[in-house]
């Protein structure tokens, strides 16, 4: 399991250190908090 560590850029963006940070990133904005979190479980389970 790789735990990745987002940090907030100056101009207050959210940018994550890996590419499938960025891609959980994208899917909170798109998809609910529930199917977030099982993709997490589905990931790393």
């Amino acid at each position: 399991m790789v735990v990745t560590i987002p940090r907030i850029n100056t101009n207050g963006t959210l940018t994550a250190m890996t590419s499938d940070a960025g891609k959980l990133l994208n899917m909170m904005e798109a998809e609910s908090c529930e199917r977030v979190i099982t993709h997490l479980f589905d990931i790393f389970c």
